[in-house]
C-alpha cells in the first residue's frame, strides 16, 4: 500500500515517457481529463504500468470550474446531457453533476489519490461564486477522495488556504511565490518565479524542500518549463543523495 506520508514528488502531466516517471518519481497530475474523455480502459492501463506505490492525482473536468470560458463551447464532452453545456461554474444541476460523476469515476478507474480542480482568473471571490463553490463541496466532496484547489484568479494565499480548510479541500500553492512555507495539509503545485529552461536553482530547490517539510501530507507537482528535471534534483536534496 502506499504510504501518503511519504513525499510524493513529480510532475504536471507526463514529461516524457511514462515508464522513466513511473522509475524515477511516484507522482503524476494527470491533464487529459481536464478537456478529454479518456477512457476507463485507458485510465485501468496507466495504473497497472505505473504500480501500485505510484500516486495519480487526476485534474476535474472543464465543465466543472470553467464553464464561463470560451474555449468550452468548442468541446465535445460525451458525458455531458444531449445538446447541454455548462453555463455557470460548479453547477449543481444537471450537467454539472454529470460532470463530477464522470470525474470521480475517471479518477477511480486511474486509482487516483485525489481530485485536483484549478478555477480560472474569472472566479473571483464573489459572495455569489463563494455560495455556489460551498453548494458543490457539500454536495460531492467526500473525504473518501479528496479535492485539491488552486486558483488562478484575485484569491490571495491565505484566503485561498482559509476558504479550502473551510470547505475540507486541500489548497495548492506555489512555495517559491510565497515568503515563508505554509504548514498543514497542501499541495506544492510549482512554476516559479524564473520559469527558467536551465531548471531551478539549489536556492528555490532547498525552498521547496522546506516547505515539503512543513507539510503534513507533502505532495508537489512540478509545472515548470523542465518538470522532470527539476522533480529529480528535488528528490535528490530531500533525500540526500
Amino acid at each position: 500500500m502506499t504510504d501518503y506520508t511519504e513525499p510524493r514528488i513529480g510532475t504536471v502531466g507526463f514529461d516524457g515517457a511514462p515508464k522513466r516517471t513511473y522509475a524515477k518519481l511516484n507522482l503524476v497530475e494527470y491533464q487529459d481529463s481536464f478537456t478529454g474523455t479518456p477512457s476507463p480502459k485507458s485510465l485501468g492501463k496507466l495504473r497497472r504500468a505505473a504500480g501500485e506505490d505510484f500516486s495519480f492525482v487526476l485534474r476535474a473536468s472543464a465543465a466543472i470550474t470553467h464553464a464561463q470560458e470560451p474555449f468550452m463551447a468548442k468541446l465535445k464532452l460525451s458525458y455531458l446531457p444531449k445538446g447541454r453545456q455548462p453555463t455557470e461554474p460548479f453547477d449543481s444541476g444537471k450537467v454539472g453533476q454529470a460532470a463530477w460523476r464522470w470525474t470521480q469515476e475517471a479518477a477511480q478507474a486511474l486509482g487516483a489519490e485525489a481530485i485536483f480542480w484549478q478555477t480560472p482568473a474569472t472566479f473571483r471571490p464573489t459572495p455569489a461564486n463563494r455560495k455556489r463553490l460551498s453548494s458543490f463541496v457539500q454536495k460531492n466532496v467526500t473525504d473518501e477522495l479528496p479535492v485539491i484547489w488552486d486558483s488562478q484568479g484575485l484569491w490571495e494565499i491565505q484566503e485561498l488556504v482559509a476558504a479550502s480548510r473551510d470547505l475540507g479541500l486541500i489548497p495548492a500553492y506555489d512555495p517559491l511565490l510565497e515568503t515563508a512555507p505554509l504548514p498543514g495539509n497542501n499541495y506544492l503545485r510549482v512554476l516559479g518565479r524564473a520559469r527558467s529552461v536551465h531548471g531551478l536553482s539549489a536556492d528555490e530547490l532547498y525552498l521547496l524542500a522546506d516547505a515539503v517539510e512543513a507539510c503534513d501530507f507533502p505532495r508537489v507537482a512540478l509545472h515548470t518549463p523542465s518538470p522532470f528535471r527539476d522533480a529529480r534534483s528535488l528528490v535528490k536534496v530531500l533525500t540526500g543523495s
